[in-house]
């Protein structure tokens, strides 16, 4: 990805997870978290797919593992 990519990506990332919520406690008195977990998850998986990639592999390369 090119750092414009990366900052699409990021700017349409942040308005989808961090969006602000009406109330942050619930009718039962929990806190709600200040992000979705699930939206966050969609979202990445989003960006992975658009960048032609399969968004259920496993990031870490254990052959190109840096050795410092």
């Amino acid at each position: 990805m090119t750092i414009e990519d990366c900052i699409s990506a990021y700017c349409m990332l942040a308005d989808k997870v961090f969006e602000k919520k009406s109330h942050r406690v619930t009718l039962n008195g929990k806190v709600q978290g200040r992000f979705s977990a699930a939206e966050l998850e969609k979202v990445v998986k989003k960006v992975i797919v658009e960048q032609n990639l399969n968004q259920d592999e496993l990031f870490k390369d254990l052959a190109d593992s840096c050795k410092v």
